[in-house]
């Protein structure tokens, strides 16, 4: 089922919108960083690399304009709430 999370994974840091922001742009610029440096002669290491920041930068997108990420799955495991 859909959920909506305001924090990071499991739902922690909730409402420290600033942090993540700044925790992405660093991240993504390393990453891009990464992959021309040390990713270019290795095609599954740029594809996966490439999906890990289309990933960020989706979720980056949802902070910003939804102050929110949207989940793909919510569950209960031994009467857990996941996320």
């Amino acid at each position: 089922t859909s959920h909506r999370n305001r924090g990071a994974a499991w739902g922690m840091l909730q409402g420290k919108m600033g942090f993540f922001y700044i925790i992405t742009l660093v991240f993504v610029v390393a990453v891009v960083y990464f992959i021309q440096k040390h990713a270019k002669n290795d095609r599954l290491l740029s594809i996966s690399l490439g999906l890990v920041l289309g990933g960020a930068i989706g979720n980056f997108i949802d902070r910003f304009f939804r102050k929110e990420v949207v989940d793909f799955i919510h569950v209960y495991i031994f009467g857990y709430d996941f996320p």
